[in-house]
């Protein structure tokens, strides 16, 4: 069990884990976790480590009684070991990183940490570093700092570099997620004790949002909104990048101020457009969803949307039926890597009754302009799946269409299609399966099975759904259209 809030349990917790995919590093600073010599009940960090549903790929911990302070400044010694490059500009594996540590803290303390699992292992840093060049068309390194106001349009250029900061990666192609922060927040509390203590903390999220990169080159660009804290600490920016080959890149900005109001700037009065759908974008309201249905919300406003947080009442809230308490939206919205004036929430609503129920959902723009908007849609009795519809688009097509499969079925599942013409003989027959939550799509050439462009008409189909917990069935007409 770790903390006296006890958010971490060794029988509980950890037979929870399914991170099997994404195993994590963990450092534990606590007495005892990876006593590794004892017969009988495993340790924390042993679970961590055996267990065949997820946990760590490694653990960094003590293995006896160890001290708080003695616990800190080793800790302390080897992240700073862990996450600065080496000479080479690569980072060190975690036996390195201990390595460094322990040439400083070599007490008996220190002697009682050690490494449950591949001292060989290099966690997954991005190697790749990025540069912020210009903002507003100032050169960074012609200023020494910035200061943007609310409501003002942003500019930035940043680009992806070597492991040393010198050479541009003009090969890079692949999307950049950009956050900018407000600024830090310095606070204090005292305990029970009377002891007074002052820290830091990171300021609230400003912006968030995704853009392409282009022969290593990114362009933001995006308003700052109203609710800001005129905190006159610096803020901070953070970018990753994701190349289409999988290589990545991460850099950050902190000599900016967020501080002011732009008072030019216009403000339309008008908030965001908001779209609701569920499950997939063939809904229309009141359809029958999934028990457990996705929520699907599009937003999109000219200024851009607030996504702080930080405003009372600003959040991007949902409400289900006349429940008064809303349901806050903020944390899943993520901006369109096209355009940062919009962008999508997509979140799971469980735990409803069966029957007809109303969501309504409201936005802000960056000027707390609102903007809402509300569907109906039905969640199905225990046992009641379907298919709903069967649709062809584009309809009339040249070379390719989709057929669409709207119904309520919990992937994953197999799908089975055959199509009939007039005579009741089978022209095509598509066999495939589906995992994805989002809408079912089966891509057409509109040919038979024998590679032949069929004519225009109507056809006859059959559709199966199926999976371990069974099976649903349609068939009907398909009226086909050529261009």
């Amino acid at each position: 069990m770790l903390a006296h809030e006890e958010f971490f349990e060794r029988e509980t917790t950890i037979p929870q884990l399914s991170n099997y995919d994404k195993l994590f590093f963990v450092t534990a600073a606590t007495c005892d976790f990876g006593r590794f010599d004892l017969v009988g009940p495993r340790s924390g960090a042993e679970e961590l480590i055996f267990s065949k549903t997820g946990g760590a790929i490694s653990v960094f911990t003590a293995t006896r009684v160890v001290g708080a302070y003695a616990n800190h400044a080793l800790n302390q010694k080897y992240y700073q070991s862990l996450f600065n490059r080496k000479n080479d500009g690569s980072f060190p594996t975690i036996g390195e990183a201990a390595f460094v540590a322990k040439q400083t803290f070599f007490d008996e303390n220190s002697r009682r940490f050690l490494i449950l699992g591949d001292p060989l292992v290099k966690l997954n840093f991005p190697e790749l570093q990025i540069v912020v060049d210009s903002i507003n068309g100032i050169s960074t390194t012609e200023q020494s700092s910035f200061t943007i106001k609310a409501l003002s349009k942003v500019e930035i250029v940043a680009r992806i570099t070597d492991e040393f900061r010198n050479n541009t990666i003009n090969d890079f192609q692949g999307t950049a997620t950009f956050t900018l922060l407000d600024g830090d927040d310095s606070r204090s509390i005292t305990d029970e004790f009377g002891i007074n203590y002052k820290f830091t903390t990171q300021g609230a999220t400003l912006s968030r949002a995704a853009y392409k990169v282009t022969n290593g080159i990114m362009k933001i660009s995006f308003v700052v909104p109203k609710d800001i804290s005129f905190n006159e600490n610096n803020s901070r920016m953070f970018i990753y990048a994701f190349a289409n080959d999988r290589r990545t890149a991460t850099g950050s900005y902190s000599s900016i101020k967020v501080y002011g109001i732009e008072e030019s700037t216009q403000n339309d009065g008008k908030g965001p457009n908001v779209q609701i759908y569920l499950d997939n974008y063939n809904f229309r309201s009141g359809d029958v969803v999934r028990r457990e249905p996705l929520l699907i919300v599009e937003l999109r406003d000219e200024t851009g949307i607030n996504s702080t947080g930080l405003g009372i009442g600003h959040n991007i809230e949902g409400w289900i039926d006349d429940n008064p308490v809303p349901i806050n939206l903020t944390p899943y919205f993520n901006t369109s890597i096209e355009n940062y004036n919009s962008g999508i929430i997509k979140y799971y609503l469980a735990g409803l009754e069966p029957g007809l129920h109303k969501i309504r959902v409201r936005a802000w723009d960056v000027f707390n302009n609102p903007g809402e908007a509300e569907t109906y849609f039905r969640i199905p009795e225990e046992g009641e799946i379907q298919i709903f519809d069967v649709l062809l688009y584009p309809n009339p097509f040249t070379e390719e269409t989709k057929i669409a499969i709207k119904h309520n079925f919990t992937p994953p599942f197999n799908i089975s299609l055959r199509i009939y013409n007039s005579m009741g003989q089978v022209i095509r027959e598509i066999e495939q399966s589906w995992t994805s939550q989002y809408d079912t799509l089966i891509n057409w050439d509109g040919r038979d099975d024998q590679g032949k462009l069929i004519s225009i008409g109507s056809y006859y189909y059959y559709l199966r759904l199926s999976n371990l917990s069974g099976k649903i069935e349609k068939s009907g007409i398909l009226g086909i259209k050529l261009k």
